[in-house]
């Protein structure tokens, strides 16, 4: 049987003002290109809200709303596991290998 691995989609969001709505403006399946828009967002002093969820959508595996209090790192919240499977195991990682990037990346600045 062919197991399907998955992806992680990172989600960057902006409100829609006067209404309760968000809207996805940029959405990329690479982690790279994530950690560049995050950080392209961070240095403008803008305020960032991403989500890092299944490809589909359904099972978001963290959020983050800019770099944490000593800007060494992102500030993750991960979400509530949703099971102890591959599929979440594979997304946990990928927010691992996010919050890694982020960290090597100001280091180097």
């Amino acid at each position: 049987m062919l197991e399907i691995v998955d992806i992680p989609r990172f989600n960057f969001i902006e409100p829609v003002h006067g209404k309760n709505a968000e809207h996805f403006y940029f959405v990329t399946t690479d982690v790279n290109e994530a950690v560049e828009h995050y950080l392209h967002k961070i240095k403008e002093n803008n305020s960032i809200y991403m989500t890092i969820s299944s490809i589909d959508g359904n099972v978001c595996v963290a959020k983050s709303f800019g770099l944490n209090k000593d800007k060494t790192g992102p500030n993750i919240i991960r979400m509530q596991d949703q099971g102890v499977n591959n599929r979440g195991r594979q997304l946990r990682a990928y927010t691992k290998e996010f919050i890694k990037t982020v960290k090597k990346r100001i280091e180097e600045n």
